[in-house]
């Protein structure tokens, strides 16, 4: 069983971004990262690994993050606008194809799969 992600406390390695799928749309992801063999490994929100094969792979846009908190020692990583927060947190769409999820949010950087 896999651990969710929590939007409002990511791990320090965590880069949450929306995966354009060529055939399926958006989708709104814990993490993600390429692999040598150049498939994109990601983390859904509920905790869940799936890996794309890059002909599946449009482009990938990262969702900004913000730090918080009171102690500048133990501060926490959230994902930036509230929507999203929600929307990673919500059972039904989490890791799930989300429409207008590439839109929602001006992304902080775009890569090219």
């Amino acid at each position: 069983m896999n651990d969710a992600v929590d939007p409002e406390d990511l791990p320090s390695n965590y880069t949450p971004a929306v995966v354009q799928l060529t055939s399926e749309g958006p989708v709104f992801v814990a993490d993600y990262y390429t692999l040598s063999s150049g498939w994109l490994a990601v983390r859904q929100w509920d905790g869940e690994r799936v890996k794309l094969p890059p002909h599946r792979v449009g482009s990938i846009s990262e969702v900004r993050v913000q730090s918080y908190g009171t102690d500048r020692d133990r501060l926490k990583r959230r994902v930036a606008d509230s929507q999203r927060r929600e929307m990673a947190e919500s059972d039904d769409t989490a890791g799930m194809v989300v429409p207008n999820a590439a839109a929602a949010t001006p992304s902080t950087s775009e890569t090219q799969a």
